[in-house]
């Protein structure tokens, strides 16, 4: 299924996990290069340490 998701609007941030960065509401580090975002429709989702490298690129948007 994720190959047939858009790579420009939909990122994987885990393993088990992949999400559209325009429904992020808010976003703060949690442990050992992980983040934990809050999603627009309340829900939290963890990124992993294997996804680090997509999740700094989307961070730089937040900057």
């Amino acid at each position: 299924m994720a190959e047939r998701l858009d790579p420009a609007v939909f990122l994987r941030i885990h393993r088990s996990c992949i999400i559209n960065p325009a429904h992020i509401v808010d976003f703060k580090h949690w442990s050992h290069g992980e983040y934990l975002f809050r999603m627009a429709n309340g829900q939290h989702v963890t990124s992993s340490r294997s996804y680090s490298a997509g999740v700094q690129q989307l961070l730089k948007r937040f900057a």
